[in-house]
């Protein structure tokens, strides 16, 4: 395992970071916190690329003349930043956040092991999975704030609902379906997320790994000269919590649903 001090604010360590997720997840989320988002496309679904990248990109920064940006990581933990672009073979896949909606990625049954599905980080909305075993379809969903998901309108196109990770008790399906409370009152602070990996781990089995980078923001002003007016720096600041990291939940598919056999109709003897 490379050693991942001081963050990883380059493409290369991130970029390492993940492949060593894909390797040994949970030893690698005992050492560095991952978090991810879409470039380039907005909300776009399906398979995608995914490289490093410095984390300050994945923050906005002001344009304003009188404001000042600056990115912090924490000394103690590490955190790796990754982005996703439309792409690749689909052995990496997104589903993205939807704002009052609900982002959706389809991956089939037979999909290799080791298939993984990615999407935002999320501070409040519910991961869901949902299933489809005559089509061979298992539908991956990030449903904002835990509200938009319906189990019946699924229902009417042939998906019935598997797993739900929710921030407090937003349940769907079955109430043995359902694990609440992903978030924690010590994860209120601004820019704190949690990232849910979805990793098939056998032909009929996909684990959900949790990881948490928590977010923290402070202002300064800087004095300006004879000539110049004051500027204010805004400061976020990111750290993994290695603590919170590991395995959310281990889901099993059920099996494709074969059709039923069709009637055989006897040969009539002719007279």
């Amino acid at each position: 395992m490379v050693n991942l001090t001081s963050a990883a604010t380059n493409q290369q360590t991130a970029y390492y970071a993940w492949l060593q997720f894909l390797a040994d997840p949970i030893n690698t989320l005992n050492a560095v916190s991952l978090v991810f988002r879409e470039s380039g496309t907005l909300n776009f679904s399906g398979p995608c690329i995914v490289a490093g990248e410095p984390h300050a990109a994945a923050v906005n920064k002001s344009l304003s003349p009188q404001n000042v940006f600056e990115q912090i990581y924490s000394g103690t933990t590490n955190v790796a930043s990754l982005n996703t672009q439309p792409g690749g073979n689909g052995a990496a896949n997104w589903f993205p956040y939807v704002d009052r909606g609900v982002g959706e990625c389809n991956i089939s049954f037979d999909a290799p092991v080791g298939t993984v599905a990615l999407t935002a980080g999320m501070n409040g909305c519910s991961l869901r999975l949902y299933v489809n075993a005559s089509l061979g379809i298992l539908k991956f969903c990030h449903d904002n704030n835990g509200n938009y998901a319906n189990d019946a309108a699924y229902a009417l196109k042939g998906f019935d609902h598997l797993q739900s990770i929710n921030a407090t008790a937003q349940t769907r399906g079955l109430l043995t379906q359902n694990i609440n409370g992903y978030w924690k009152a010590m994860y209120n602070t601004p820019g704190t997320g949690v990232f849910f990996i979805s990793v098939k781990s056998g032909p009929s089995e996909w684990k959900i790994y949790k990881s948490v980078v928590i977010g923290n923001f402070r202002t300064e002003i800087i004095k300006g000269g004879l000539f110049s007016s004051n500027k204010t720096k805004f400061i976020q600041t990111f750290s993994g919590n290695q603590g919170e990291n590991g395995l959310m939940a281990t889901v099993a598919v059920p099996p494709l649903a074969l059709p039923p056999p069709q009637p055989t109709r006897g040969r009539r003897n002719s007279i």
